[in-house]
């Protein structure tokens, strides 16, 4: 039944374009007209193979679709008709658009054309491919994450430790950190603003990578170690500088940075050290050791505790299964005692302490924990005691937050936390371009050097640019592009089979600007590498024809909301180009109504000089009158007027960027 509706399709398809009126060849030649027509038909289908859109002037591309038997998906611009076919020789992407006027009038019959309404609107499911391996030097930004956590990992030298001990530790971390908000607080302050994000954004995306790897099965599971083990080896260097790292579990494993976490409660100090120490460590090492400690308010003086009074024989004692077991040993602590001395410090780190209460101080050497804050002198904490104390609750996970956000402030790591929050916003990005993808080779150096980096952390970030900047230097690997090049005319960049557009060509002029103004699109332009496509500086509008005056009326408006513009399509097409390590390719955005060319829009300009109302209609409805064509739009009438497109997020679109250059004030309602 499959087979016999898909070629039913394909018949009427055939009938399709045996009804359409395109000539073959204008040339008077046989010869001539039949190697035209043979070379465009070749050329066009072999851009529809490939996935570049293309629009259809002449009969031979048609001629050609017939007799060869490839179906690429059809847009009728006089109908709106949208053909799928769904033909697997031909690459997401290849759509054919029939009956566009040729504004130019030069006779070529075939041109790149993208239909955006249809791409945004209508367009298939992404697709994408995945290998059981790593085969490929792009990677989803999912599987990129993984990379980053290689990354991290590669300074924690912790690599005797199983990987998934060190997985969860990251996981234990992540479960105190909240999802970066996508509408701060201030709303002067944009989501990917740097500077005044949530500091452990970052944390809470690697949580979530690490949580897909705890579900994973064998076969993604591999993968996603694979691209563990490739970050550990080759992108060391990725988040910064090695003197830029903080001490492994981003800096938690040192003792200032926990002892700190405690703030005022130096009670809870002495408990956290004292039971770490007891945990870790024999008891002939801590036999003669001695807690110092200064609590609030006395700058001048420290007070001691001794770690250990005595330890109480370890017994033995028999199991479910019969066998002995010895239990653990029991501490017992001194209760504070006093020093009538003031300390001296050595540069060592050593201190004169007394060893017990009422006895001349000797030098002691430190033993762990902050000098200047609470230790234990008799070396340092290992990852692996660090996991033990929060496991054992020693140091609860209120506080680990509270170690964390003090050592992202510190300007000595800051590099470190920065990249993090980037890979952060770069999520941010990702998450809404499906399908798209990271190259590795980006990992070669670190990434806070990168110009969109550098952008995001200004007190004024040019957001769409630093979008396009982040989307280039992460689908090549290479091209860090200056956002201050892209420049403001810049509505799109392209790679490979993605097309990256600025969503204000593809949204309704009333809805609210949303965050990621990007979106992705499946599609290609036939140039090579990146290329960015920018708005000419002089966008055309057709000309006025005299002889249609008597089809503009200029109704008085009646109140009603009604679509007087469903013929509207948008096309993308390009005028010319300048080649450089990224290309800039000139793109007009045309409007077409039935397949009649309107005028070339510059959206992103436009869209910065109309006004949203929220209510009008009881201050103005009683002196608009109505604009329902495109010929009263481009002739426009002297009294105040109201455009309806009620329902048509394409032609509401296209007439606010038309009127502005029309009009004085452009209100949407």
């Amino acid at each position: 039944m499959a087979d016999s509706g898909k070629m039913l399709q394909q018949t009427q398809v055939r009938l399709l374009i045996d009804n359409i009126t395109l000539p073959v060849s204008t040339h008077g030649t046989l010869y001539t007209a039949v190697t035209e027509a043979w070379v465009k038909a070749l050329q066009a289908l072999e851009n529809l193979i490939k996935g570049i859109p293309q629009q259809i002037n002449d009969g031979a591309v048609l001629l050609g679709l017939s007799a060869w038997h490839l179906y690429p998906d059809l847009l009728l611009a006089s109908t709106g008709q949208y053909i799928r076919q769904e033909d697997s020789l031909i690459s997401s992407g290849g759509i054919v658009t029939i009956g566009l006027e040729d504004k130019d009038n030069n006779g070529k019959g075939v041109f790149w054309s993208l239909p955006l309404a249809q791409a945004r609107y209508y367009g298939d499911p992404v697709i994408t491919k995945r290998h059981a391996g790593v085969r490929e030097s792009q990677v989803t930004f999912n599987e990129f994450l993984f990379v980053v956590i290689g990354s991290i990992l590669s300074r924690w030298n912790a690599h005797s430790l199983d990987l998934c001990i060190k997985l969860d530790l990251i996981h234990k971390f992540a479960s105190i950190a909240s999802p970066t908000s996508d509408h701060p607080s201030d709303l002067k302050c944009h989501p990917l603003h740097t500077k005044d994000r949530d500091k452990l954004g970052w944390l809470h995306r690697l949580g979530l990578a690490v949580g897909q790897y705890s579900q994973s099965k064998e076969v993604a599971r591999k993968q996603m170690a694979r691209l563990i083990s490739f970050g550990e080896r080759r992108c060391s260097n990725f988040l910064g500088p090695i003197n830029s790292h903080p001490p492994p579990a981003f800096g938690l494993v040192e003792f200032r940075t926990l002892l700190d976490a405690f703030g005022d409660d130096f009670k809870g100090r002495i408990r956290f050290l004292q039971n770490w120490a007891a945990r870790e460590f024999d008891s002939h090492s801590l036999r003669d050791a001695v807690i110092r400690y200064r609590p609030k308010g006395e700058y001048e003086r420290f007070k001691y505790t001794k770690l250990i009074k005595e330890i109480v024989p370890r017994k033995k004692r028999r199991n479910a299964t019969g066998s002995s077991t010895i239990s653990p040993p029991q501490f017992q602590w001194l209760d504070d005692f006093k020093s009538d001395r003031l300390d001296n410090f050595e540069g060592d780190g050593g201190a004169w302490i007394p060893p017990g209460p009422n006895e001349q101080p000797t030098p002691h050497d430190l033993f762990y924990g902050d000098p200047k804050s609470c230790a234990i002198y008799i070396n340092r904490m290992k990852f692996s005691h660090l996991i033990r104390c929060i496991e054992e609750g020693d140091f609860p996970m209120n506080l680990v937050e509270t170690a964390l956000l003090d050592l992202c402030e510190s300007s000595i790591f800051d590099k470190y936390f920065d990249s993090l929050n980037a890979i952060d916003v770069a999520g941010m990005i990702y998450s809404k371009l499906h399908g798209a993808r990271v190259h590795l080779q980006v990992t070669s150096k670190p990434i806070i050097e990168s110009h969109w980096c550098k952008e995001l952390q200004s007190e004024e970030p040019r957001i769409l640019q630093a979008i396009f900047s982040c989307v280039a230097h992460l689908e090549t690997g290479v091209c860090d592009v200056d956002p201050n090049s892209i420049g403001d005319q810049t509505f799109a960049v392209c790679h490979g089979s993605s097309i990256f557009v600025a969503e204000s060509l593809l949204k309704d002029p009333a809805e609210a600007n949303l965050e990621i103004p990007v979106e992705r699109i499946v599609g290609n332009v036939g140039k090579p590498g990146l290329t960015f496509l920018i708005a000419p500086p002089r966008p055309k509008t057709r000309k006025v024809d005299y002889s249609t005056w008597h089809m503009i009326s200029y109704e008085p408006f009646d109140g009603v909301a009604q679509d007087s513009f469903q013929g509207t399509t948008f096309h993308l097409s390009f005028t010319g180009g300048r080649d450089a390590p990224a290309s800039f390719l000139e793109t007009v955005v045309s409007v077409y109504d039935r397949g009649k060319w309107i005028a070339d829009l510059d959206i992103l300009t436009s869209s910065t000089q109309w006004t949203k109302l929220l209510d009008p209609y009881n201050q103005l409805i009683r002196r608009l009158v109505s604009v329902d064509s495109w010929m009263e739009l481009l002739d426009p009438p002297v009294q105040v007027s109201v455009v309806r497109a009620h329902a048509n997020p394409v032609a509401r679109l296209a007439a606010a960027a038309l009127a502005v250059r029309q009009s004085d004030q452009v209100f949407i309602l």
